[in-house]
């Protein structure tokens, strides 16, 4: 039967380690929040500062309000104009410009006249080896074009659609980037703390030791996750707080649900932690395992692809990713206020995931403390 006394007896002892060393205290504090704003404000999906390549052979008052609308584009840095196409090829070759924009000659009179041929087209060249930036720029340029189509007499009647974004009207990429980060990062510090956690025990020769009181391998393996828990739950609390007073991030639903689905998703995490510093022999070890869990799971939740894009073998490994969910439920907290029903839901299948690690790791720490291997 699980002690409880035992288990908070450890947890304590596991705390008291954490927090009397100085390193860890400015561990647990420091990194998360530099992570926090480097990712938040670096490393954003959008095309921002861009240097695009303009080549103009028309000359009309259509294409100069073309090149006017492209050089007021808050996307664009720069606007660099020359009269050779080759000269476009050779800049996106070495990359001194994202995108070139040709206009071609008998532009503007040939869509006055109502001509879909060559000379009534705007070709664009982007650097392929940046297909995602590409893809974006495309999609302005179609915006800059659609805009010119409604300003032009004879479309003007034209139905257009109104486009009206839910949950992030203006389409900031920080709204989505920021709880997603409070997911990431709450991940792999609770990856740090629960892997090397035994690992150093078994490096350090302290494990056995361990033993000699009288505990069960379950409760060892509780009392190493208790303060992984503490941890995990204040930087997610710490980071949503800087994300809300500081990055200006809304919060839209209540920090009680939020605790919640951060509770159960820091459980599989840990859960998953264990198993990695089960398995490890050394503390350089568990940290490779850190690292190779950590891409595959960032990768398959969904946070920089949508998952439906994924090949179906790899839709249904996300099924059993634990960022997958924690993404979502933290996200959906955050923007639009998740309902309490599939707030539930991503609770119990987090859970689940985590009982099931944490099964797992318990059986290969006790196989190894029969057969004596570490």
């Amino acid at each position: 039967m699980i002690n409880i006394n035992r288990i908070l007896v450890l947890c304590w002892k596991e705390f008291l380690l954490l927090i009397k060393d100085p390193k860890a205290r400015l561990f647990l504090i420091g990194p998360p929040l530099i992570q926090l704003f480097i990712f938040a404000y670096a490393a954003t999906l959008e095309v921002k500062n861009a240097k695009i390549a303009i080549c103009n052979h028309d000359g009309g008052q259509l294409s100069q309000n073309f090149v006017e609308h492209l050089a007021a584009a808050p996307w664009i840095s720069e606007l660099i104009e020359t009269y050779d196409i080759n000269q476009i090829s050779d800049w996106i070759e070495k990359q001194v410009v994202l995108a070139g924009v040709i206009i071609p000659q008998s532009f503007e009179s040939n869509i006055l006249s109502q001509q879909i041929i060559e000379e009534s087209v705007v070709f664009l060249y982007t650097d392929g080896r940046r297909a995602n930036a590409s893809q974006l720029v495309g999609g302005y340029i179609q915006n800059i074009c659609d805009q010119m189509t409604r300003e032009i007499q004879f479309q003007s009647v034209a139905p257009q659609p109104i486009a009206r974004y839910w949950y992030n009207p203006n389409l900031q990429a920080i709204w989505g980037t920021v709880p997603a980060l409070v997911a990431i990062i709450s991940m792999l510090m609770g990856f740090l703390v629960t892997a090397l956690s035994i690992a150093r025990e078994k490096e350090m020769g302290t494990l056995d030791s361990l033993f000699v009181a009288p505990i069960r391998s379950f409760e060892v393996l509780l009392g190493k996750a208790g303060p992984a828990f503490i941890v995990g739950m204040f930087q997610a609390l710490l980071m949503t707080l800087v994300g809300s007073w500081w990055m200006q991030i809304p919060f839209q639903g209540h920090l009680s649900a939020l605790m919640l689905i951060c509770a159960a998703f820091i459980y599989s995490v840990i859960g998953l932690g264990l198993l990695i510093s089960c398995l490890a022999r050394t503390q350089q070890q568990a940290i490779v395992g850190i690292f190779f869990m950590m891409v595959p799971c960032v990768t398959l939740s969904g946070y920089a692809a949508p998952i439906e894009n994924m090949p179906m073998w790899l839709q249904y490994c996300s099924t059993i990713n634990p960022l997958t969910y924690g993404l979502f439920g933290i996200r959906g907290v955050f923007l639009k206020n998740l309902s309490i029903f599939i707030l539930l839901k991503l609770c119990a299948i987090l859970v689940t995931i985590g009982s099931v690690f944490l099964g797992i790791a318990h059986h290969v720490f006790d196989n190894r403390l029969i057969t004596g291997t570490s």
